[in-house]
């Protein structure tokens, strides 16, 4: 492993060429992997876990290159790790390496923190709330990507609020028109007056040239009709033609403008080019046409703006760069880089300078022809209006909040799934080995691996939260058990399980039926994920009295002579006491070496289960009890609970042969961070 001190002294270019030596790697393995399974996984460490600055962040596009790759390597292992290596010896990093990629998973972009604790990313849906950090009248910005489709509207919108000196550095050079084609509009018509001109000049013109001819004429007559709106809104407005990537050029045009304005107050990158094909298939030439206009763009951009008083800077990502692309990994690639760096330029400079990355999704025109609005369609991805987009954009140029850098911009507008929800059922599979959840041997009976309630609850919320990326996971709703899931082949080959669901709009948001079986259709599950823009408050909590007696219980007893969980599930800490009414534990979950880390709070939930067997087995002297569903779990801190919470039980309903339970899952302060009621329990005769 290189020292990472040797890449604090690496410049910018250095850094900058480690992401094609990353994708040379990947694109040399998948030759291989896009045609079956292997693993691939990239390793780096961006610095933006450390609190002093460094240039690291130019590393940032390899976690892209790993979302991408895996979308076209389906059956692969494919992980980005950034993991903070300040101050750790090389053993350490070796050991947290290695704990992070056997703990398994389902997630490809990870991060290890300086205490060594592995993290993944979830989106979160805020709206603009603080507005104090706008452009000012008379500011000066500089603007790349012309002035055509998407960079057009945004500017226009935020000339309405705000009367800007606009400096535009575009690829398209403002010509004169020619006065023969003055009467002529559409495409249709500028192509049969090029062609009549040509056919009476005597002039042999072929399609390709006229196409040429009208394209430019339509380019050039957006440009000088967005800068007429521009200049009617009350901006000053000069276009020059740039090539952004050309270091010389772009100084020489911000000397231009600051001589006619003054310093600038504001940069905005949006130039970008594409040039879709698979990894293995990409040339070196495609990569860096498509990586380095982005990239060596914003360096020069950063570059020319060194000693001017800059107080917004803005880069035109995508949603690419966030989920990952097939076809598109070089500018996947690309636009991470620009997140990474924009988080890096935010630390560095502070309140006095607001930093975004605007992590676009399809946009409502542009370069989205009809066909590809309808594959959009077909997978469920609302376009961004051109309108409501621009309005977004304006909205964060004024967003004084400079923890929220890196912006994901796109799915719906309104509620996902509230007009479009496809009830249609659709079907995912999971392959289930000792491979992947090794620690499912801990949950044994008769010697034989058993799906725990509360893992197929796991997977449940994460395939619904997969689906709704956008949302938060406020319940999971009506849980019930057909029939237990036993893994007889988790040792050797693995079980294969299918997710049979379908999405339905409701009062709350958007409801996830979810159906568990196998593939002969034997039906194990049903679950319904209840998500919502918003997270769920907590309601008050129940209390189990002050009149809990002690247990007679401690750990060794419970996990030797009374429950069955091995080593990964033993959570109960502590029985702090019981009653004929309920019953109170303490959970905490340790570290091991087999445990998922990656999971949400499956161990903690399946302790208050455990309790709720433990306080039967009290009552009843020999009976044992097996969970057959429950009819909610609401959670109200996301994404992850706690390591450590009690748990209250409620006894509801208690007969013979069956037990309903209420649990409360508190953390230290006694706030209730997850509720579950109506847990139903089936008590039978234990050996």
């Amino acid at each position: 492993m290189q020292g990472i001190n040797d890449f604090d002294k690496k410049s910018n270019t250095d850094l900058i060429a480690f992401n094609q030596k990353a994708f040379e790697s990947a694109k040399s393995c998948g030759t291989i992997l896009h045609k079956g399974k292997g693993t691939f996984i990239l390793v780096f460490d961006s610095g933006l876990m450390q609190k002093s600055s460094n240039n690291r962040a130019w590393l940032g596009g390899i976690s892209a290159l790993a979302k991408t790759a895996k979308l076209e390597w389906p059956e692969a292992l494919v992980q980005s790790i950034n993991i903070d290596c300040n101050k750790k010896a090389v053993e350490q990093v070796a050991q947290e390496l290695f704990k992070t990629i056997t703990a398994g998973g389902i997630h490809t972009e990870l991060e290890i923190d300086a205490q060594g604790k592995s993290i993944h990313f979830e989106p979160n849906i805020e709206e603009v709330t603080n507005r104090s950090k706008p452009f000012h009248d008379g500011d000066t910005i500089v603007v790349s990507g012309g002035a055509r489709g998407v960079t057009a509207s945004c500017l226009i919108e935020l000339s309405t609020r705000k009367k800007l000196n606009i400096g535009l550095l575009g690829r398209t050079s403002l010509e004169e028109e020619p006065a023969y084609l003055a009467t002529s509009i559409t495409d249709a018509e500028l192509k049969g007056t090029v062609f009549t001109h040509a056919k009476n000049n005597g002039i042999k013109i072929s399609p390709l040239e006229m196409n040429a001819v009208v394209s430019k004429t339509l380019g050039n007559r957006e440009v000088r009709s967005n800068i007429n709106q521009l200049e009617a809104n009350g901006s000053t407005v000069r276009y020059m033609s740039v090539d952004i990537a050309n270091s010389n050029a772009v100084n020489t045009a911000f000397e231009q403008l600051r001589q006619e304005f003054g310093p600038i107050q504001g940069i905005v990158h949006a130039a970008g080019v594409l040039a879709d094909k698979y990894i293995h298939e990409k040339t070196i030439d495609q990569y860096q046409k498509v990586f380095n206009t982005k990239i060596d763009g914003f360096v020069n951009l950063l570059e020319a703006t060194k000693n001017d008083p800059l107080t917004h800077i803005c880069c035109f990502s995508s949603v690419a760069a966030r989920m990952g692309n097939v076809g598109q990994v070089d500018y996947a690639m690309a636009n991470e880089v620009l997140n990474k760096v924009c988080q890096s330029e935010q630390k560095k400079r502070g309140a006095q300078c607001i930093v975004k990355s605007l992590n676009w999704g399809p946009w409502d025109g542009g370069m989205v022809s009809e066909p590809l609005k309808k594959h959009f369609a077909s997978m469920g991805v609302d376009l961004i209006p051109m309108d409501r987009g621009a309005q977004i954009f304006a909205d964060e140029m004024e967003d004084a909040s400079t923890e929220n850098v890196e912006i994901v911009v796109g799915g719906s507008f309104e509620l996902w799934g509230d007009k479009k929800a496809d009830k249609s059922e659709k079907i995912r599979e999971i392959w289930v080995h000792k491979s992947n959840c090794s620690f499912l041997n801990s949950h044994k009976i008769e010697g034989k691996v058993i799906v725990p309630m509360m893992m197929a609850n796991e997977w449940c919320m994460r395939l619904a939260k997969s689906i709704l990326p956008n949302l938060f996971i406020t319940a999971v709703n009506d849980v019930k058990v057909y029939k237990g899931i036993s893994l007889d082949h988790f040792e050797t080959n693995g079980n294969v399980l299918q997710f049979k669901y379908s999405t339905a709009a409701n009062e709350s948001g958007t409801l996830v039926n979810i159906k568990i079986q196998n593939k002969k259709g034997q039906l194990f599950y049903g679950v319904d994920v209840q998500l919502s823009t918003k997270s769920s408050i907590a309601s008050v909590s129940k209390n189990t009295g002050d009149n809990l007696k002690p247990w007679g219980l401690n750990k060794k007893d419970i996990y030797e002579k009374s429950l069955f969980h091995g080593p990964d599930f033993q959570v109960i800490e502590k029985l702090e006491g019981i009653s004929n009414a309920g019953a109170r534990s303490l959970l905490t979950v340790t570290e091991t070496g087999n445990r998922d880390l990656h999971s949400s709070d499956l161990f903690l939930f399946d302790g208050g289960i455990q309790t709720a067997i433990l306080a039967m087995e009290n009552w009843t002297g020999n009976k044992s009890s097996l969970p057959l569903g429950f009819e909610s779990l609401s959670i109200f801190n996301q994404p992850k609970l706690a390591d450590s919470l009690s748990c209250d039980l409620t006894l509801t309903k208690k007969n013979d042969m069956n037990s309903e339970w209420d649990l409360d899952f508190k953390n230290a302060d006694q706030e209730v961070v997850a509720q579950m009621k109506g847990l139903r329990m089936y008590m039978y005769q234990s050996n």
